[in-house]
């Protein structure tokens, strides 16, 4: 078995469980911690793109966690594009659309991303009855 990225599309969580794509979306999604990633507009409020975190997949099909690799403070876009499997353009549009915060390194061009909002990215408050 290969390793889990930190971030799981539906389709990699449908395959990990053994569950066909649709099944994975609309019954395994409300139990698992998912974040909606994208730039805000059209049809929804949140983003268009779900992700979904490793550790909550692995528990609920019973195997052990995996230890989470250690991000450093700013992290380039191509690193913070391949955290949740997304393009460094989609990157780009979140810090545009100001969902992330960046800053440029020095007198380059050179972009880095700050870790604690690339963690914070897409979190949904979903409200549960008392």
């Amino acid at each position: 078995m290969t390793a889990l990225p930190p971030w799981l599309t539906t389709a990699q969580v449908a395959e990990h469980c053994g569950v066909n794509r649709t099944e994975a979306y609309n019954r395994l999604l409300q139990k698992l911690e998912v974040r909606r990633i994208g730039v805000r507009g059209g049809a929804g409020p949140w983003g268009r793109l779900i992700r979904v975190e490793r550790g909550s997949v692995l528990r609920m099909c019973g195997e052990p966690d995996v230890v989470e690799d250690v991000l450093p403070r700013w992290l380039t876009l191509k690193r913070a594009a391949n955290y949740y499997q997304v393009s460094p353009h989609l990157i780009r549009q979140l810090i545009a659309y100001e969902q992330l915060d960046a800053r440029r390194i020095g007198s380059s061009r050179a972009i880095r991303v700050a870790r604690d909002s690339l963690l914070q990215l897409g979190r949904v408050r979903v409200w549960e009855p008392p």
